[in-house]
């Protein structure tokens, strides 16, 4: 029995003459899926898999899969003869385009088996001339199955018993630990500074102890928390003490403690050590100094411990990876020369007519969803730039030496005790965190597909998105502060109840059979939709949103717009922040995010009300007047009966005058800052934390810590509402009617959490129930006619309430990537696409 080896993230090349049984040994060894038959691509493009005018099209199609497979790091099996060398360059061109590993498994039972094969699979298209030719090139090229030609290892079946026997192990490629959650302890580049690195790792809770003198001279690692170590490289030159910190990184990864990859000085010690000529300078004189003395064979051994490092490793279900100079997101789980030498090198522009070459700064590019940790260009502070940090604090040059603990993302250093050399150009700084902020056109335009924790994978078409960016780059606030939307709201399904259009007893009934038993009924304010950023001070702002200005925050519309001018945001937020101390201490945060509403309408809907609203009242009032007026001197003349006529112009009158009085109502002058009422009724986020899945009652609780200190803070009233008691529920219509005659608007009702995930679906957030006369203002001045209500019974709230589910998954999902430091990009392609959501027409009135 032939016993195959895999690699389970690489390509793997079938190779053999026309008859040998690539087919049929793929379809026993490997899963449907996994095979790209150029058979197969042949029938696809020509309806005729024998086809072979359709060969370049169809190897067009099978490379284009292959390349796929091999981006999303999956096994992927050529079914193909591949007998020519010039055959098999162009999937070992493509496996070197995805850093993937090739395997050749090749097929040679002897040309009298192929013959009867193929005359007994093709029939009359039966070619003995064709089988003769497979097996002249297969001979001709069996010497370029190998590494040399882009091979990794090759594998013979001689004969039918070989391939009938033939089994196949897959393995997987030695930095694949992504079933290694940790926790784990990053360790910067170390330079021969073992003093500092045992300092370091006292204050990470690490136990080692020394034993032995010379060449038996060893160390032993342990933490009382079974966390890992991980060395970033560069363990020697420079510093005093180079071989003692290879010790400790040999010792860690041959106990299982910890692992290591490749690095640059490192390796130029390896290759030393195993006798090769390396360059000088450097600091590796320091490192060959330790070395006098010491036998050939322990020598070799750390040459050879210190080569078989692998270039990156991938921990923790694929979410951290660790490099010594970085790594490009299509290099994660790679196998290739291009691959190694980015990681162990970084990589540098051209050489310039000089001979010289520069660094390039990859991470400006990065945009995969693996952090990414790394060393080799000192900087001078370890910080999240997108999802990268550099942890190479330059110990060597006197500053600290640098750990990162994760899952934590907690940041531990100790001084060094000083220099052992001397800069030559500037410390990278990654200080002011541009990285957090870098954003490309491609981030937030194209086609999304986004996932989020609440509703699993969301699509975005391109053409949504172009139309949120047009919003983005035109209307909205500074995109440093501009972390959230929230979704669009639902209202009630309409009611049967005569004279209603919407009813709390709607809302009642969805809750009820969305298994809910409470509900929670608050006041729907009539004001604009705000969403308030508020830090502490000025220096909080900066220091978590990267503002350069005095400002604390922002304030905005529901589509992103800014609220007030930045005179009147800045006196705003610096009275709420003065109100939210409290909050401030009790949540442990330097800064909130408020969902409110802001009184009076007309602060952000003057022109509405000016262009629309009012002169739509006073006109049906006039008109609706001089009607009424006319009949009622038309039937005192007792010429015709016109009182039902008269009847309904004055009650079409009334209708004009409760529209006039309904949006009166809802404005009023706001001369200074003090004329304004906000109203909180959601505490969003806090540092570390997002509100999304606490009770309303306790989003309440934090709100009345802020209500009350200010007269512009206003309170929301709310309720819990048991569905199962009637009273209750009559208590809140009889309240709904009361309120609403007087002018309110209506109310909001909620499920008892501001999320609620019934199974795999989430539940509406919000339903809104609005009141008689503020629906004139939605659909019109006589909407209450009977006649008008039947029409205006079938609306289409089945589509605002799919669209309500995505956006507030969207929004929650935004939350939940600036809570965790995530770059903006990502906090943005969440906001962008609600904007996008936002786009499509819809009905406005619902």
């Amino acid at each position: 029995m032939t016993e195959i080896t895999l690699n389970e993230l690489g390509l793997v090349l079938l190779v053999g003459a026309t008859g040998a049984g690539k087919t049929s040994l793929a379809e026993r060894l490997f899963t449907p899926y996994e095979s790209v038959s150029l058979d197969a691509c042949r029938a696809l493009v020509s309806g005729d898999a024998e086809d072979q005018s359709a060969t370049r099209d169809a190897s067009d199609v099978a490379e284009r899969i292959v390349e796929a497979r091999l981006r999303r790091r999956l096994l992927t099996v050529v079914d193909a003869t591949n007998v020519r060398h010039e055959d098999r360059q162009r999937w070992i061109a493509v496996a070197e385009k995805t850093h993937s590993l090739v395997t050749a498994i090749v097929l040679d039972p002897g040309i009298s088996f192929c013959h009867k094969h193929a005359r007994k699979r093709e029939g009359a298209r039966y070619s003995p001339r064709t089988i003769e030719q497979h097996h002249a090139l297969l001979a001709r090229d069996k010497r370029k199955l190998g590494k040399a030609f882009g091979i990794r290892s090759a594998f013979w079946l001689s004969s039918p018993e070989e391939i009938e026997s033939a089994t196949v192990v897959r393995r997987r490629s030695f930095n694949d630990l992504r079933d290694v959650c940790g926790p784990f302890d990053v360790i910067g580049d170390i330079h021969g500074m073992t003093d500092e690195l045992e300092a370091l790792l006292t204050k990470l809770g690490w136990g080692f102890a020394w034993t032995g003198e010379g060449e038996e001279r060893a160390v032993t690692l342990r933490h009382p928390d079974d966390r890992k170590l991980v060395f970033v490289g560069d363990a020697v030159d420079r510093g005093p003490r180079s071989l003692d910190a290879l010790r400790i990184m040999r010792s860690a990864v041959e106990s299982g403690v910890g692992y290591a990859v490749a690095s640059n000085h490192d390796a130029r010690v390896s290759r030393w050590l195993r006798g090769h000529a390396v360059s000088e300078g450097g600091g590796i004189e320091t490192t060959q100094a330790e070395f006098d003395g010491l036998s050939e064979k322990f020598r070799v051994s750390m040459g050879e411990f210190i080569d078989a490092l692998p270039a990156h490793y991938v921990f923790d279900g694929g979410n951290l990876v660790v490099a010594h100079a970085g790594l490009e997101e299509t290099m994660i789980l790679g196998a290739s020369k291009a691959m190694r030498e980015f990681a162990v090198y970084g990589p540098k522009t051209p050489l310039d007519s000089e001979g010289k070459s520069e660094r390039v700064d990859w991470a400006k590019d990065y945009r995969g969803k693996a952090s990414i940790v790394y060393g080799h260009v000192a900087c001078d502070e370890a910080v999240w730039f997108g999802n990268t940090i550099c942890i190479d604090t330059a110990a060597v040059y006197g500053r600290e030496l640098t750990a990162l603990r994760w899952p934590e993302k907690e940041l531990v250093a100790v001084a060094a005790s000083r220099a052992y050399a001397e800069l030559d150009k500037p410390l990278l700084s990654r200080k002011d965190n541009r990285g957090f902020l870098e954003l490309s056109h491609a981030d937030v335009t194209g086609k999304k597909y986004i996932e989020t924790s609440l509703a699993r994978r969301i699509t975005v078409e391109a053409d949504q998105m172009g139309a949120a960016m047009e919003t983005l780059s035109r209307f909205t606030i500074d995109p440093r502060l501009l972390v959230y939307l929230p979704p669009t709201m639902s209202p009630v399904e309409s009611s049967t109840i005569a004279g209603f259009l919407e009813h709390p007893q709607q809302a009642f009934d969805y809750y009820r059979a969305a298994g809910q038993e409470n509900v929670v009924v608050e006041t729907k304010h009539m004001g604009s939709r705000a969403h308030i950023l508020v830090c502490r001070d000025p220096a909080a702002a900066r220091a978590r949103f990267h503002t350069d200005d005095a400002h604390i925050g922002h304030i905005w519309t529901r589509n992103g717009n800014p609220f007030f001018k930045d005179e009147n945001r800045r006196a705003v937020l610096e009275r709420i922040a003065l109100s939210a101390g409290p909050l401030f201490d009790d949540l442990k945060t330097d800064w909130l995010l408020l969902d409110a509403e802001i009184m009076p309408w007309n602060t952000k809907a003057a022109s509405l009300i000016r262009d629309q609203y009012a002169p739509t009242g006073k006109a049906a009032q006039i008109g609706t007047g001089l009607v009424a007026e006319a009949l009622s001197r038309f039937s005192q003349r007792e010429v015709a009966d016109v009182d039902d006529l008269l009847s309904r112009f004055h009650d079409r009158h009334g209708n004009a005058e409760a529209f006039d009085k309904v949006w009166r109502g809802y404005s009023w002058e706001t001369p200074t800052i003090d004329d304004l009422r906000i109203a909180p009724f959601h505490v969003l986020a806090s540092e570390g934390r997002v509100h999304s899945h606490e009770r309303h009652s306790t989003h309440m609780r934090w709100i009345d810590m802020i209500v009350g200190k200010d007269a512009i803070m206003a309170k929301t009233d709310f309720a819990e509402v048991p569905l199962s008691d009637p009273k209750a529920m009559e208590a809140v219509i009889d309240k709904w009617l009361h309120d609403t005659r007087r002018g309110a608007e209506g109310i909001v009702v909620k499920p008892h959490s501001f999320t609620v995930v019934q199974g795999r679906d989430m539940i509406q957030p919000a339903l809104k129930v609005r009141g008689l006369d503020y629906l004139r203002i939605i659909y019109g001045v006589d909407y209450s006619l009977e006649e008008n209500l039947v029409r205006l019974r079938d609306r289409a709230t089945r589509s605002k309430r799919a669209r309500a589910i995505k956006e507030h998954a969207l929004g929650v999902e935004a939350l939940d990537r600036l809570v965790r430091g995530e770059p903006l990009r990502r906090v943005h392609e969440c906001v962008a696409a609600i904007i996008g959501l936002e786009s499509d027409p819809s009905d406005p009135r619902l």
